[in-house]
């Protein structure tokens, strides 16, 4: 973010319309006319703008939503009032920059988004999908894809490096806080190898392929990793594995921050490009069970149904979503932060999973403990 060429204007408005001149380097308010117009050019790279106000020319500097500077007045009772009020404006470009260190990542705006789920032929609603629907969330950022093998073996050899691991042939467990299995090595599905002091990957479906075989537990120890390797604090304090939100490190997105997210600034529709699926939007299991699966062919994915288990397709082979996510439906089921008991929810559905496990309202669980071939990730941080 950055804040350039500030100007003031002394004037008391009622109403600001915000009208955007040609781009230009700098961002600079032009005019401020007397009937609440406020004229500024528009830079390169910025996704959105705000407009801040001041009680004096130094600041400090508060934006309109949620300062209740002009709610609320308290009577003094002795007949008179005083009360500040906008008097000084400038304008903030927020640009498309991830933040410093991070790998592949996008901003997601904040906001809410709220419809209606869509139901197809002969299903209903219920806690799993419900009819309606509203998100509320703050900005964040979020990866680009799915956590690719590369990616994992990158963070876990850092963290054997570092003594936070221990690995062998049956498969990673974290050595600080409360040991659980993070990757399940000797299922015959995992991509990634260990051979007595480095990690490595299997030649068919290795490199540039998601992470599977991961546990929650496993998901949410890389988002620890992989902050500490870049200089971040920690969300996550492994011996509760409760997440601290207000923490800069990575973590695994709520699941109204995942399903938020997905939609790519869609509201009300099934998928984040629209409400019907067919292979050339995405990995998965297609059936005619489905009225809004209308794919030309059926189950697996013709083009990674190569008889060698797991099915899964290079991360970013289909198109982004709205907000320049890949494979926010299908590929891999992705892990996300919420907990219920002893239960962890995922989104997303995966290359094995029918077209109802897609829907963007759709939320499922498993065990913190369970790895699959279909489990993968996808980090999260502010």
């Amino acid at each position: 973010m950055r804040v350039n060429n500030i100007k003031w204007i002394m004037a008391l408005v009622a109403v600001i319309v915000v009208t955007i001149s040609a781009k230009a380097d700098d961002l600079e308010i032009t005019s401020f006319g007397g009937n609440g117009e406020l004229v500024f050019n528009e830079i390169t790279n910025a996704v959105s703008y705000r407009v801040e106000w001041a009680p004096a020319a130094g600041g400090p500097w508060y934006s309109f939503e949620g300062s209740g500077m002009l709610n609320g007045i308290v009577a003094t009772g002795t007949g008179s009032v005083t009360s500040s009020v906008p008097m000084f404006y400038r304008m903030v470009a927020v640009t498309n920059a991830p933040p410093p260190g991070s790998r592949n990542m996008v901003p997601i705006p904040g906001g809410t988004n709220s419809g209606t789920n869509p139901l197809g032929a002969g299903e209903s609603y219920d806690s799993d999908y419900p009819e309606n629907y509203s998100l509320t969330v703050d900005s964040f950022y979020m990866d680009k894809y799915e956590v690719t093998n590369d990616e994992m073996v990158r963070v876990i050899q850092w963290a054997y490096d570092n003594g936070k691991i221990s690995a062998g042939s049956v498969g990673v467990t974290n050595l600080v806080g409360n040991q659980q299995e993070l990757l399940d090595l000797d299922d015959i599905d995992c991509r990634i190898t260990w051979s007595g002091s480095s990690f490595g990957m299997k030649s068919a479906k290795g490199s540039g392929y998601p992470c599977i075989e991961v546990t929650w537990y496993g998901a949410v120890a890389y988002c620890n990793y992989r902050s500490v390797m870049e200089g971040r604090t920690p969300c996550y304090d492994l011996s509760t594995w409760i997440c601290n939100f207000s923490a800069n490190g990575y973590r695994l997105p709520t699941s109204d921050e995942w399903e938020y997210a997905a939609r790519g600034g869609l509201s009300g529709k099934r998928f984040p490009w629209g409400d019907t699926v067919t292979h050339s939007r995405a990995n998965y299991y297609s059936s005619s069970s489905y009225s809004y699966d209308i794919s030309s062919t059926r189950g697996f994915h013709p083009d990674y149904d190569d008889g060698e288990i797991p099915y899964t397709s290079p991360v970013g082979d289909f198109a982004a979503n709205g907000y320049g996510l890949y494979d926010m439906t299908g590929n891999v089921d992705e892990w996300c932060n919420d907990t219920s008991g002893s239960i962890c929810y995922l989104r997303g559905g995966g290359w094995d999973i029918y077209a109802d496990y897609l829907r963007c309202g759709y939320e499922y669980w498993d065990y913190p403990d369970d790895s699959y071939y279909g489990f993968g990730i996808r980090a999260a941080c502010r």
